[in-house]
């Protein structure tokens, strides 16, 4: 029978990479996994070696391992081969760079300078939200490949300016707040997504401002509540992105709701 410990973790709230729950299980001889799961875990091997069985494929695993469960996997077990005991430490994470980690596979070597915290994990050992995820952030960018990397970085982007469109940002402040030079954060973007951010800032904010539109406000408080200057420059931006004004728009939108025909259509014909 193992002997488990875990800990619920303080909730930090982290953005990129958000541990939630970890702890330690000793003598293990065999552990179930459900299939429905929200997080990622990651187990390191302390001692002992066994076999992982994950969607019907069988993965042996050792001392000195990892094996990882991701939301996109299904159920699995593991357990324990030879005399030895096997004992193991893992931490539940979330976090807008955690599903980078399902392009590793169910089971890889840890060189032994990373994870210093998850290893020091156990019964006299407090549990550390910030020190395990600088734990997996460093994990993460010395095992996962630059391209996966260089795709999150652009999902990363896209989610800032989905939650912060109302602000006055920029490119600039969104490479700041990801400390990465603005250039080479202007390159991935477009090369993972075939758009400048600029343009991507302006598209979230005009969406936005459709939606707003329709609850009744008018264009100067669309224009300060999505993020633009001054009605000016939103009225620029709206006719670049949709070819008519915010006026011409919205009296169009509001004469499809009455005829239920897409005047859009003919207005393009014209």
């Amino acid at each position: 029978m193992a002997n488990n410990a875990y800990q619920l973790l303080l909730n930090a709230h982290l953005r990129d990479i958000n541990p939630i729950k970890a702890g330690w299980s000793d003598d293990v001889e065999r552990a179930a996994f459900c299939a429905a799961r929200t997080s990622t875990i990651l187990h390191y091997i302390v001692s002992g070696h066994g076999e992982l069985i994950l969607e019907g494929r069988s993965y042996p695993v050792g001392e000195g391992q990892c094996f990882l469960l991701t939301p996109k996997d299904g159920e699995g077990s593991f357990t324990a081969k030879g005399e030895s005991p096997v004992a193991y430490h893992w931490v539940n994470f979330t976090g807008t760079m955690s599903h980078c980690f399902s392009e590793l596979p169910p089971v890889f070597d840890v060189p032994d300078e990373l994870l210093p915290n998850l290893k020091a994990l156990g019964h006299d050992a407090p549990c550390c939200a910030y020190g395990l995820a600088a734990d997996l952030l460093m994990f993460r960018s010395c095992m996962i490949s630059k391209d996966v990397q260089e795709c999150d970085y652009a999902e990363y982007a896209m989610d800032l300016v989905q939650n912060t469109y109302m602000e006055p940002i920029t490119v600039a402040s969104v490479a700041e707040v990801m400390a990465l030079d603005r250039s080479y954060l202007s390159r991935v973007f477009r090369k993972k997504t075939g758009q400048t951010l600029q343009s991507y800032i302006h598209e979230v904010r005009v969406q936005e401002a459709k939606r707003l539109m329709m609850e009744g406000y008018n264009v100067t408080e669309v224009s300060q509540m999505c993020g633009f200057k001054n009605a000016f420059i939103f009225s620029k931006n709206f006719s670049h992105i949709t070819g008519m004004s915010p006026t011409e728009w919205k009296k169009i939108v509001e004469l499809n709701i009455r005829t239920k025909k897409n005047h859009f259509s003919e207005r393009t014909k014209e």
